[in-house]
């Protein structure tokens, strides 16, 4: 709903003037798959957001089959450099990835973590509270929600 909202918010400020709706479009819907990659979202003006995109869309632009039907057109310049733009752009998109990934499992061992001890804390607070029942009740038997 965010990204929705980051649009109209966009639109708005155009004050229906035209625009190219390509880059906003591609943003929103580039940062919602990132939320569901990552956890959270980018701030559509960060520059390194917008390097990632910028990257992808070279990727995209200049994808081709031919070399890979031709393999000998790979040493043709015009397709070495498309490639090497290709090498290049991929390793920056894996970099921004494997980046994410690490502060993503950062925050996901840390909130597990927390977790883990709020079960033990409420473990050892219902372990005590069931013996100290067992010890005061006269039947001698622990609390039903034991």
């Amino acid at each position: 709903m965010l990204e929705v909202e980051m649009m109209l918010k966009q639109v708005r400020k155009e004050n229906g003037r035209p625009f190219d709706m390509e880059h906003l479009t591609t943003s929103c819907v580039a940062n919602v798959v990132m939320n569901m990659m990552f956890g959270h979202r980018f701030d559509h003006f960060d520059a390194t957001y917008q390097q990632l995109l910028s990257d992808l869309y070279d990727i995209l632009s200049t994808l081709s089959v031919f070399p890979e039907i031709f393999p000998v057109l790979r040493f043709l310049p015009y397709f070495k450099t498309i490639l090497d733009k290709q090498v290049l752009s991929n390793k920056k998109v894996q970099d921004a990835v494997e980046k994410n990934i690490a502060i993503c499992t950062e925050v996901c061992v840390t909130v597990l973590l927390c977790i883990i001890v709020s079960a033990l804390s409420y473990s050892v607070i219902y372990s005590y509270n069931c013996n100290w029942y067992s010890k005061y009740r006269p039947n001698g038997l622990c609390s039903p929600i034991c």
